[in-house]
């Protein structure tokens, strides 16, 4: 992870399926590494696969669904949405 003053960006790697309520937050902007990734927002499903870029608008709801072995590089507009562990 790597953080500023303007926003983050965050590797994630999921092991297993992964599953994300839905929520909303900030603009946010990713890519697939590898694996698949699906995603709705608003009410809008899509797949990406590696070298596939998403945009999710600032305060659209949207769930996502990691395939085992998904790794993504996402940037959050929101400077804090995620803390170092």
């Amino acid at each position: 992870m790597i953080s500023g003053p303007d926003g983050q960006a965050v590797f994630f790697r999921a092991a297993e399926r992964f599953e994300v309520p839905p929520h909303a937050h900030g603009a946010q902007w990713g890519i697939v590494v590898t694996g698949m990734l699906h995603l709705t927002i608003d009410g809008e499903p899509a797949t990406y696969e590696p070298g596939e870029t998403y945009d999710i608008p600032g305060g659209a709801e949207h769930t996502a669904i990691l395939e085992a072995g998904t790794c993504v590089i996402d940037v959050f507009e929101d400077p804090d949405r995620y803390s170092a562990k």
